[in-house]
């Protein structure tokens, strides 16, 4: 199995690099807040390739005897713990290089940088007056957004509802009246992206030296 920073992103290899036909396997892909049940059955039945979402990793146990390749590398200590954790007494393989540290910096900054995607979706939500979260409404957004991801877009709303900008409810959200500049940073959630933002980008600038199959740090809470 292949361990990405975006499955979404990274899914297309699977039929174009890894073939998981012309190999004899069973393709399967863990998207981010998977748990990995789909991957554990095809195990069972026979040969299986796939890719993980690196977020995914604490609902996923990967099967026995399977190997790892890390093709994009962990944005922060604690979704390497998760990797170290999730890896032990697997044989894994770091096939992640300059080009991916990319990839998943940039990752990291279109989904923790929330301003260019609040920016975003609030010119789509004030064009359409409200859209249904739970229909054409989150498609909508989602392209809106650049394909940020749904936890980016859900996070940016959130953000948005914070400092007075939309209305969530009943799985509706709404453009308020703004008769006033509202700042991003009064919203805690958005403080809170950021320095996390701060921290992958430090992270990711010295992971390629890392140990990244060692023993888990027992300072970083797995939670």
């Amino acid at each position: 199995v292949g361990l990405v920073a975006d499955v979404g992103r990274r899914a297309r290899a699977l039929d174009t690099v890894l073939r998981p036909d012309r190999l004899g396997a069973e393709g399967v892909v863990v998207p981010r807040g998977g748990d990995g049940r789909a991957l554990g059955e095809a195990a069972r039945r026979g040969a299986v390739v796939g890719l993980i979402d690196l977020s995914a990793l604490p609902g996923v146990a990967i099967p026995e005897g399977v190997h790892v390749a890390l093709i994009d590398p962990p944005a922060d200590e604690q979704s390497a713990a998760w990797l170290r954790a999730r890896v032990a007494g697997h044989h894994m393989h770091l096939l992640f290089g300059p080009d991916e540290i990319a990839f998943a910096r940039d990752v990291v900054e279109s989904s923790l940088d929330l301003r260019p995607l609040a920016a975003a979706l609030w010119r789509a939500i004030a064009e359409r007056g409200a859209l249904d979260l739970t229909g054409e409404g989150e498609e909508v957004l989602e392209r809106a957004g650049s394909f940020a991801g749904r936890y980016a877009v859900a996070s940016a709303l959130l953000v948005m509802a914070d400092v007075g900008l939309v209305s969530l409810s009943d799985e509706v959200v709404r453009p308020l009246p703004v008769t006033e500049r509202r700042d991003l940073a009064d919203s805690p959630r958005y403080r809170e992206s950021l320095d996390r933002l701060e921290g992958a980008r430090r992270f990711l600038g010295v992971v390629h030296d890392m140990d990244l199959a060692g023993a888990v740090d027992a300072g970083v809470a797995l939670g």
